[in-house]
C-alpha cells in the first residue's frame, strides 16, 4: 500500500515511506516470529511504522480527502 501512496500523489509522501516501512516491518516481524520464537516484544516493534501509517492514512483521508489536483489529472 505504501508503493501505491507513492506513486499516486494522491497523499503525503511521508505517509507513503511509512507505510512502506510498516510493510518491511511486517515481513521481518514473521522471519523474526519464526526464526526466535521467544523475540516477543521485538518482533512486536517491527509493526509499529504500520500502525502508525494505518492511523495516520485514516486520519488524513477524514479530515483532508485526496488532493485536488491529483483528482483533476483523473477521468472521471
Amino acid at each position: 500500500m505504501g508503493w501505491c501512496v507513492l506513486r499516486s500523489g494522491w497523499l503525503p509522501r511521508p505517509l507513503g515511506w511509512v507505510l512502506v516501512a510498516g510493510g518491511v516491518g511486517y515481513v521481518l516481524m514473521t522471519f523474526v516470529a519464526y526464526l526466535a520464537p521467544g523475540a516477543g516484544i521485538a518482533g512486536d516493534l517491527l509493526v509499529v511504522p504500520d500502525t502508525v501509517g494505518e492511523v495516520w492514512i485514516l486520519g488524513y483521508l477524514i479530515v483532508f480527502g485526496v488532493r485536488r489536483r491529483a483528482l483533476e489529472g483523473t477521468a472521471v
